[in-house]
């Protein structure tokens, strides 16, 4: 008879180790992380189910310049089309209907708890895959993947780090029309009753009790109470200024440390330095540049969009965002 693998699988051990003399702990939230790149990169409804078609300039018209009664020939602007596909990311919390017995009333407490920690999954999955999608059909390319080589010097910059898988990267984005934008698909809008939805872009759903086979060849199953996170996502880049890498940023040695110079000029690269933009790292980033940082007049806090007290570098936002690894590969 083959085995169920329990690993993905919530159990009565789980619940005994959520509770003490009959009472529900408080769990701890050690795993959640911060990926304030959701929060702060800004977001659009994709114009298609599945996908987003936009259209974006190529080519200006040349500017004629005639003298009176000198006669002169017309011209005409390029504009370029492109599409971006959207992938569907889902993280599923599922509970044996035996569970409910034992907690009795507590069940609902318990859930909601076990809930959450998938909400979180899903976040960290979604910010993972913001810089690190690999692109395959029908899923998510990543930042990493679009700006990934040395030769796109409108967007990516070089730190130095020559340390195989010891490197990380700092983002400057600039988000909008006809910057940067996160999409979001037509299909994330409520189809059943507001109450079941979480609200934003990601949808909660209660999809109550469902019939699970866990052995396909003898159709046994159970029944399990099942809540869903899921998203409809893509990205588009309209602008390739808008998003600027420093990539080889170091991450074991002193060479090869964010360079708060390069920093600035990452800023004044995008397609508006004095509009709204964000620099996006995790906390090694982070160290070295407020670290290397000569002129700490440069470092300040101010209110961020939200009215919270955040630190800024040349009066960018720093937004902490633990999806950025340590072991990035050497880009050339």
């Amino acid at each position: 008879m083959a085995g169920i693998d329990l690993s993905s699988v919530y159990t009565i051990v789980d619940i005994a180790k959520t509770h003490d003399n009959k009472v529900q702990l408080q769990i701890s939230t050690n795993l959640h992380r911060k990926n304030g790149v959701l929060r702060f990169t800004g977001w659009e409804q994709a114009n298609q189910l599945t996908s987003h078609i936009y259209s974006k300039e190529v080519g200006l018209p040349d500017a004629a310049e005639r003298a009176i009664g000198e006669g002169s020939v017309g011209s005409k602007g390029q504009v370029g089309q492109g599409t971006e596909a959207l992938s569907y990311i889902e993280s599923r919390s599922e509970q044996d209907i035996i569970l409910e017995r034992i907690k009795g009333p507590a069940f609902a407490e318990y859930r909601y708890a076990m809930d959450m920690i998938h909400s979180e999954g899903l976040g960290q999955g979604m910010a993972s895959r913001i810089f690190y999608g690999a692109g395959t059909p029908g899923k998510l390319r990543g930042l990493n993947v679009r700006y990934g080589t040395l030769a796109q010097t409108v967007s990516v910059k070089n730190a130095g780090g020559a340390v195989s898988s010891a490197n990380t990267s700092l983002w400057v984005i600039q988000p909008g029309f006809a910057k940067f934008n996160l999409l979001y698909g037509e299909a994330a809008q409520p189809a059943k009753p507001v109450g079941e939805w979480s609200g934003g872009f990601i949808r909660m759903q209660d999809m109550g009790l469902e019939w699970c086979i866990t052995v396909a060849a003898t159709g046994a199953g159970l029944h399990k109470y099942i809540t869903l996170f899921d998203i409809f996502m893509g990205m588009v880049p309209y602008d390739d200024r808008a998003v600027q890498r420093l990539c080889n940023i170091n991450t074991t040695t002193g060479a090869g440390e964010v360079d708060p110079d390069m920093v600035i000029w990452m800023i004044e690269s995008l397609p508006d330095p004095e509009g709204e933009r964000y620099i996006f790292c995790n906390r090694q980033a982070k160290y070295q540049l407020k670290k290397n940082t000569v002129n700490k007049a440069l470092l300040g806090m101010s209110p961020d969009k939200y009215g919270e007290m955040r630190d800024n570098f040349y009066n960018t936002s720093i937004v902490l965002t633990e999806a950025l690894t340590n072991v990035e590969a050497v880009v050339s």
